[in-house]
């Protein structure tokens, strides 16, 4: 029986030209809850985030919140993987220095940063839905760092081969593609949260199931018995998922509901 399911946000559950989720998800995940099944936003996304998209039913689910950095089930903090203060500040300066980039330094439920740019600032405000905080300098932050994200309005291939080059190997690289470069503690994936999840409810692998599209979700499905990629999912992705599907929702509710 399945007890956990797993579902990237962006591109899965949440299509690439929406902002907001379709309402009726949030009826199905009420369904899954009263049936003792916990249905998990698993994404790159941070905590603010991923908590004002899920509001309605948020207190009835889980999250693995900035690729595995915070996972909690409701407001309960589940597992927490922070990155070395000294490292990932000698990358922020760089960061900040760097062309034209810009950085955003996720905490547990908040992000920070030092817009160069009225455009940045404006961006960044819309996309963390008001969970932003602007620093003047870097001890101005007391909270532990769970993710840090460089941004290049050109796009990532103008900076990707100079922060890969020099970072990737002291912290994991969970994101780059677009505008945007993500770094983690090294080792953190989505599935070092499923599998704190999986600890904490003493369920099995094959109780689980994923959905996802991208990279960062391969090692989510290798945490789970039962995977499935997005039709529109990368081919990658595909090949290493058991199932493929059109749609999180319909295919949950034919199976489960």
């Amino acid at each position: 029986m399945i007890k956990l399911i797993a579902s990237d946000v962006d591109g899965t559950v949440l299509k690439y030209t929406e902002l907001e989720l379709n309402k009726t998800i949030f009826d199905m995940i009420g369904k899954l809850y009263e049936k003792g099944i916990l249905f998990v936003a698993a994404s790159g996304r941070p905590l603010c985030e991923l908590k004002h998209l899920f509001a309605p039913v948020a207190d009835k689910m889980g999250f693995v919140c900035s690729d595995g950095a915070i996972t909690l089930i409701g407001s309960e903090i589940i597992d927490i993987n922070t990155i070395e203060k000294e490292p990932a500040n000698e990358l922020i300066r760089d960061i900040y220095g760097y062309r034209d980039c810009e950085f955003l330094i996720y905490a547990s439920d908040k992000a920070y940063t030092k817009p160069k740019t009225d455009t940045f600032r404006s961006m960044v405000k819309d996309i963390l839905y008001g969970g932003d905080v602007i620093i003047s300098q870097l001890s101005d932050i007391r909270e532990d760092y769970l993710k840090i994200a460089v941004y290049n309005e050109e796009g990532v291939e103008n900076i990707e081969n100079y922060f890969l080059d020099k970072y990737a190997g002291k912290f994991e690289v969970t994101y780059a593609a677009n505008k945007w470069i993500e770094f983690n503690a090294p080792q953190v994936s989505k599935a070092v949260g499923i599998e704190k999840l999986k600890e904490r409810l003493g369920i099995t692998t094959e109780e689980c199931m994923a959905f996802g599209d991208s990279y960062n979700d391969l090692t989510m499905f290798e945490s789970v018995g039962h995977s499935y990629a997005m039709s529109t999912a990368k081919e990658i992705v595909k090949a290493n998922s058991k199932y493929v599907c059109d749609d999180v929702e319909s295919t949950i509710r034919r199976i489960l509901l």
